[in-house]
């Protein structure tokens, strides 16, 4: 079944990311919010959770943990004193660069045998399917 292939692959690259990152401490859902914060600079933890469609709770428990392990830095928004902004820490980008060569080294991985064709069209398959998931969800 596709979405059952989707799913193993994607807890297998957790499972490889968990590993490979034990030293550092970092888990696979705390790389997540570093990746998303290394491209966005800085953001609200509201922000965080409508990108990756999780419920404000578990991110402010993943922010909490990031935060204690001084991989980011979180301080008042200056236009509305009731929301925090998080942005990584020096520390926050120097992990986040050996996580993404650890995932790299996993899509490369995983990729071998596939053309640029393949993936072009599968993502693009995806990203529809993602869509009109995020489609049902907010209809209901």
């Amino acid at each position: 079944m596709f979405l059952n292939d989707v799913s193993t692959i994607f807890r297998y690259g957790n499972t490889f990311v968990n590993r490979s990152l034990a030293d550092v401490n970092v888990t696979s859902a705390e790389h997540y919010i570093l990746m998303y914060l290394f491209q966005k600079e800085e953001v609200s933890q509201d922000e965080i959770a409508g990108y990756f469609a999780v419920d404000k709770g578990s991110i402010s428990k993943t922010i909490h943990k990031l935060d204690l392990k001084k991989y980011i830095e979180k301080y008042a928004n200056k236009n509305n004193s009731r929301e925090n902004l998080i942005c990584l820490s020096e520390l926050g980008r120097k992990t986040f660069t050996k996580s993404r060569e650890l995932w790299n080294e996993w899509h490369s991985s995983v990729m071998q045998g596939v053309t640029e064709e393949e993936f072009r069209l599968f993502t693009e398959v995806l990203q529809k399917m993602t869509a009109n998931a995020r489609t049902v969800i907010e209809s209901n």
